[in-house]
């Protein structure tokens, strides 16, 4: 399975390892995934979603029907780099 949030698609990213010498290596950073339960269409539906998602969605009500909708994307996308 791959390590990709179900609801902004964000997945690994890639970056240096840097010791105290300065030597620098490859090394990748995993996201937080959590295996959690929403509701789409009123049926509770079990998605892998980055804890940054969870967090937003206990803040607002209007994620989960958004995710329905396809506007998510959209939205979310204003917010990520």
């Amino acid at each position: 399975m791959s390590r990709v949030c179900d609801i902004c698609g964000r997945g690994k990213m890639a970056g240096k390892k840097v010791s105290h010498a300065e030597n620098k290596s490859n090394r990748t950073f995993e996201l937080n995934l959590q295996e959690t339960t929403i509701e789409i269409d009123g049926k509770p539906t079990k998605v892998k979603a980055c804890t940054k998602c969870i967090k937003t969605a206990r803040k607002s009500k209007y994620l989960v029907p958004s995710l329905v909708e396809g506007f998510f994307m959209s939205f979310f996308s204003r917010f990520l780099w």
